[in-house]
């Protein structure tokens, strides 16, 4: 038999965080893929239960039903009968029957009840005791139960009940005790998306139509349910077993026909409790320590509070009320066991209800790695004291070696443990720290250079000034040479112009102006003399002018440009101090990060 199973969860890729939350909840751990930034499920060893559905608070696990493929069906006109979970009484209160009538409505030609299904079971698992005498029954309504045995636990297979579970009971008893539905479809309204995994394997049942999606559909097409009378199931009614969708329901409608049977029979429900019971079972089975029947279901409020619900967070009593209503309703329908027992044996042979299982463990192929091997992943995750192993959960798995196996496997990775980004986030914080004590040394040393350089900066700035001073009142000195020169040509003009008269007077005096005339000729020359002068001292002075303008120009230019440096100065000092207050504050942040990884 084909050992794949059918997908009944998906993932949402855009809505994945990577959280780990649904590997938490999930029995089957290692279907689910962390390898990468989202998680991926293999559904080859998926058991269906669900559970990651309700737990991914991201909405990023979806279920998978046949609900539209079954709407799509009737309006195909396909001839459809369906079959209907007693956890139906949970989800709709005092208006479970007005769904028949709802189902009729929209083009089901017949409802089959599976409460009645589930009294058949008890008639097949009581036949079964007293022709096999069986050291252990594992009951199987729970088709997420079934395939984590035949996945996980295949030694456990030949303890599973050798009967079908009340659903399948119900869809046998249609195709076998009424004929005029023989070939038609077949869409179970279900608590629960593992069903359709049982229906493959059986070869019996169409459409698994949750009854979230039922809720779905009444609500988006304006349905009310009040405008709707009851109408009964096209079978026989059942008994207590309406009891069958609630914790401990087929142990108390056992009890109708075996008073005794509590004490043969262990209840246990819920994930991950029953799953942790199936693991250790098989060496109590050894040792003898096992009742005669187990009584079991994957969730913790049974069949009434499944993923295919809307029930998974209401309160057990909330649950529990309506369905306790239904079965006091029902036992008070029938005065005596008898009555049931007819209609129980008119829908029942022997061979029937029989059922085998699928050794699927070879799809659990997760290859269990040696204690070296161990020791290599857990060097990698850099776990080398004992101190380091957490088993913290906070990766999903647990304990750190089932971590280590999902990352040996390549189903995780080492940066989903919580020891390895603690110890990496203090290696960092180390580092840094040590980075920014060492930027702190340079940085300070850059500082008191600048700072230095500035203060010697203020110095040659004030030299500057006092030279520029200097140099300007030299020149303004200079300058009045022009006018000392001007002054003195003109002196040595006048002189000139007296020497000129006193000669004529000196002519016209005659022997006795001879020697007058000797002192004006000194004279005259005297001023031709300072006047040659002073002409050779003009251009000396010019260039002297020339020089000292040029020292100016150069002098303004240096103190400019000495200026604009010590602003540059000043601005790498406000710079580097803006940079220490980085370096300080990251250095802060250092210690923070070694004061969370030493908590």
């Amino acid at each position: 038999m084909e050992k794949k199973l059918a997908q009944v969860i998906q993932i949402d890729e855009e809505k994945c965080t990577n959280c780990h939350k649904c590997v938490s909840v999930c029995p089957a751990k290692y279907c689910n893929n962390g390898g990468g930034e989202i998680l991926f499920i293999n559904s080859d060893m998926c058991i269906g239960c669900g559970s990651c559905i309700t737990a991914c608070t991201h909405g990023a696990r979806l279920y998978i039903d046949d609900f539209d493929d079954f709407i799509n069906g009737l309006q195909a006109n396909q001839r459809i009968v369906a079959v209907v979970a007693p956890a139906i009484a949970a989800s709709f209160p005092d208006q479970y029957l007005k769904i028949n009538a709802l189902l009729k409505d929209m083009g089901v030609e017949a409802v089959f009840d599976v409460s009645f299904g589930a009294e058949l079971t008890i008639k097949s698992y009581l036949e079964y005791l007293k022709e096999k005498k069986p050291k252990l029954i594992i009951a199987q309504p729970c088709a997420a139960i079934v395939t984590y045995i035949e996945t996980y636990r295949p030694e456990l297979i030949k303890y599973l009940a050798a009967a079908d579970s009340p659903m399948m009971h119900t869809m046998k008893m249609v195709r076998r005790y009424y004929p005029q539905y023989r070939s038609h479809k077949i869409v179970v309204i279900s608590p629960c998306f593992a069903k359709k995994r049982e229906f493959d394997e059986v070869g019996i049942g169409d459409y698994n139509a949750t009854i979230i999606s039922l809720k779905r559909y009444i609500t988006e097409n304006k349905i009310r349910l009040s405008d709707y009378q009851d109408e009964d199931y096209d079978n026989p009614a059942a008994e207590r077993a309406v009891l069958f969708s609630t914790p401990g329901g087929l142990l108390r409608t056992l009890e109708r026909e075996v008073p005794t049977a509590a004490n043969i029979t262990r209840k246990i429900e819920g994930n991950p409790h029953i799953y942790h019971y199936f693991d250790s079972l098989y060496d109590q089975i050894k040792k003898n320590r096992t009742p005669v029947l187990i009584d079991c279901l994957n969730c913790h409020a049974g069949c009434n509070g499944g993923p295919g619900t809307e029930n998974y967070d209401e309160p057990i009593d909330k649950i529990e009320y309506f369905v306790e209503k239904r079965n006091k309703d029902a036992q008070a329908k029938y005065k005596s066991v008898k009555k049931i027992n007819q209609y129980v044996n008119k829908h029942w042979e022997k061979n029937l209800y029989d059922r085998s299982y699928v050794d699927r463990s070879s799809n659990n192929n997760i290859i269990i790695p040696s204690n070296e091997e161990l020791q290599r992943v857990y060097i990698e995750m850099k776990k080398i004291k004992k101190e380091d192993y957490f088993n913290c959960a906070y990766c999903g798995y647990n304990t750190c070696e089932k971590m280590a196996i999902a990352i040996y496997n390549g189903l995780n990775r080492k940066d989903n443990c919580y020891h390895y980004k603690v110890t990496v986030i203090a290696d960092l914080g180390l580092n840094i720290s040590e980075t920014a004590s060492e930027l702190n040394k340079h940085g300070n040393a850059i500082i008191d250079i600048v700072t230095d350089t500035n203060k010697h900066s203020s110095i040659l700035s004030n030299e500057f000034e006092t030279l520029q001073e200097s140099v300007n009142s030299k020149n303004k000195l200079i300058e009045e040479f022009d006018s000392i020169v001007l002054t003195i040509k003109n002196i040595a003009f006048q002189t000139n112009l007296l020497s000129l008269n006193a000669s004529i007077q000196a002519a016209r005096a005659g022997e006795h102006g001879r020697g007058f005339s000797v002192v004006a000729n000194a004279v005259r020359s005297l001023a031709e003399n300072s006047d040659r002068e002073v002409n050779k001292i003009k251009p000396i002075m010019e260039d002297i002018e020339k020089f000292f303008k040029q020292v100016n120009i150069q002098i303004n230019n240096a103190s400019s440009q000495f200026s604009s440096s010590r602003k540059n100065n000043t601005d790498v000092e406000n710079e580097l101090q803006l940079i220490k207050g980085m370096i300080d504050e990251l250095n802060t942040k250092a210690e923070s990060f070694l004061l969370y990884t030493e908590r």
